[in-house]
């Protein structure tokens, strides 16, 4: 089967799945086209398909993108799958486009069902038009793939889509990622239990719950560090002036900054459990960053987190905003070894098996051919 995937982004967690899925395709013998940014992050390392880079984000050159799309006409592809998360601004159009010119069926992942940053998100009118063109995307699709359960009956609900067409697959392990070497060695000693935020910071992804949890687990385990790496879209002052407030300076490390694909396995491997206090997900790349490493979560009970995370196997399930039971699940977690390690142990092989990639690419090859 000839594959056209279509990841714009070419970074974070969307870039990586697809590399995970563009890898394992082609691994059975399918013949796979990526469709990505330009410098995508995943360039240095072995992909096993063809790879053409015409995204800029939103300075994507139109004449440029035209040009690929004409090319990549006359090449048949049986289906493209595009992964999307953000812009439906931007993806609607394209969409649209893809489906005249190329004319075979669209299969869309829906990493998240709505955007949770982005100049749409963010703007004024974002929230009476993020409805009708995320609507308008799912429409242009034969088949939209999720990852939990509870992501298909929320699109159902929210977007009147057909049943038929709406259909669950795991996410993809980022097993590849313990193979990546970084030669900068943590700062913490090994005496030290650090919890670890990961990933980008809006509202949404409730660090500020997490910071006020923290000022109970600094008190109940002295050698307990927070450490906090991310990209904002947000104003980071808050989250400042919070850390300050509480007394935590010396406690909490933050870094607000992207972290590029080869530094982030330092920071999973520092940690000893990592926290995902959210107050609303689809699903989480960062969880299964953390079950690649082998690492136990704390998760919120929100969106696909309750079906991912195995409540007292791989992790805690918490009530969302709930700082207290936040507190007593990381100290649960930080201060007790044997528990750390089980709970480790059944991520590494969640990871490994119900959400290997052999597995993830045979449900999706058969809605590859339901969709054609």
């Amino acid at each position: 089967m000839r594959v056209l995937l279509v990841e714009p982004s070419g970074q974070r967690g969307l870039a990586h799945y697809v590399y995970g899925l563009g890898n394992a395709l082609a691994a059975r013998r399918h013949e796979v086209t990526l469709l990505t940014a330009i410098g995508h992050e995943t360039a240095e390392l072995t992909e096993a398909y063809r790879v053409m880079e015409v995204f800029a984000r939103f300075r994507t050159d139109p004449i440029r993108l035209g040009r690929s799309l004409l090319t990549l006409s006359q090449e048949r592809f049986d289906v493209v799958h595009f992964h999307g998360a953000i812009h439906p601004e931007v993806y609607a159009p394209f969409l649209w486009v893809v489906r005249r010119v190329l004319r075979c069926p669209i299969v869309y992942t829906a990493h998240d069902l709505l955007p949770l940053k982005g100049p749409l998100a963010r703007g004024a009118i974002g929230p009476l038009l993020t409805g009708p063109l995320t609507r308008f995307v799912y429409r242009q699709a034969s088949a939209v793939l999720v990852h939990a359960h509870e992501n298909r009956e929320r699109l159902l609900r929210r977007f009147s889509l057909r049943p038929e067409t709406v259909h669950v697959i795991p996410f993809g392990n980022y097993c590849f990622m313990e193979t990546l070497v970084d030669a900068e060695v943590s700062a913490l000693g090994p005496e030290v239990r650090t919890a670890l935020f990961f990933g980008i910071i809006v509202e949404s992804k409730g660090l500020m719950d997490l910071i006020r949890a923290f000022r109970g687990v600094a008190a109940r385990l002295p050698s307990s560090r927070l450490l906090i790496v991310g990209q904002p879209f947000e104003d980071c002052g808050p989250y400042r002036d919070e850390i300050e407030r509480l007394g935590l300076r010396d406690r909490v490390v933050a870094e607000f900054r992207y972290v590029p694909l080869a530094e982030v396995p330092r920071y999973f491997r520092s940690a000893d459990v990592v926290v995902l206090p959210y107050r609303d997900a689809s699903q989480s790349a960062v969880l299964q960053v953390a079950y690649a490493f082998g690492r136990p979560v704390v998760a919120t009970s929100v969106g696909g987190l309750r079906e991912t995370v195995l409540h007292r196997q791989s992790g805690i399930l918490v009530p969302p905003g709930d700082t207290r039971a936040l507190t007593d699940a990381l100290v649960e977690i930080l201060s007790d070894d044997v528990i750390r390690l089980r709970m480790g142990a059944e991520a590494r092989a969640l990871a490994r098996e119900r959400h290997s990639w052999d597995r993830v690419v045979a449900m999706t090859e058969d809605i590859y051919t339901r969709a054609t």
